[in-house]
């Protein structure tokens, strides 16, 4: 389900399971990976390492902008039915 994950300590993604906690997972064992081989600037592990950590970022970005827009459609929609519009 879209349940929702921890994002800057504070706020929750919506979508966060559906979108980006595959790639974070890979992201993050990659990183240790790359970590615990004294952090190569070359090679497989770190092509890994950058290849997944984009992947990671790729789907946060979309994730966002997919909230970003769900926000806008019920802001929109709240607007066409004349409901009062609450702001956070």
């Amino acid at each position: 389900g879209s349940e929702m994950c921890i994002r800057d300590r504070n706020k929750s993604l919506t979508g966060w399971n559906d979108y980006v906690k595959a790639a974070h997972s890979e992201a993050r064992d990659a990183f240790f990976i790359w970590q615990i081989n004294s952090k190569p600037r070359t090679g497989p592990i770190c092509k890994l390492m950058n290849t997944t950590r984009a992947r990671f970022k790729y789907c946060l970005r979309y994730c966002k902008s997919v909230e970003n827009r769900a926000k806008a459609d019920s802001l929109a929609k709240k607007f066409l039915l004349k409901d009062t519009v609450i702001l956070d």
